[in-house]
């Protein structure tokens, strides 16, 4: 059985933050992942914001390209044009990059891993 103070559940973005913090402050971190890669296959959009990307301290290799502004197609076949810098990603290498600070702070990753339930004894 493997003891732990924080348990995550998931190594997204959110899932690997938070253990990556976790970890960072001193607790025993296990984070969880149903999937067998961290970030495979790719779930959500590539499009990060330029102040996010600059918070997320990555190395830069998960870029593809950046962009100034979005092109919104709308239902009437109208457009919308809206100023929005920042960039496309490659998710899977993003996703990747950040389960991996998370491991360099401490986390212990389990891939190929579900949580199924929590009880009084445990997860």
């Amino acid at each position: 059985m493997l003891n732990c103070d924080v348990l995550v559940v998931g190594a997204g973005p959110a899932g690997s933050s938070a253990a990556r913090e976790a970890a960072k402050a001193g607790c025993r971190v296990l984070m969880v992942e149903r999937k067998p890669k961290v970030g495979m296959p790719v779930q959500c959009a590539e499009y990060i914001p330029r102040m996010l990307m600059a918070e997320s301290r990555m190395s830069g290799d998960s870029i593809v390209q950046g962009s100034d502004s979005m092109v919104t197609h709308l239902p009437d076949g109208g457009t919308v044009v809206t100023r929005s810098p920042g960039y496309t990603i490659d998710r899977a290498v993003f996703d990747g990059e950040l389960a991996d600070m998370a491991r360099e702070a401490g986390a212990e990753i389990l891939v190929n891993t579900s949580c199924l339930s929590r009880s009084d004894a445990g997860v």
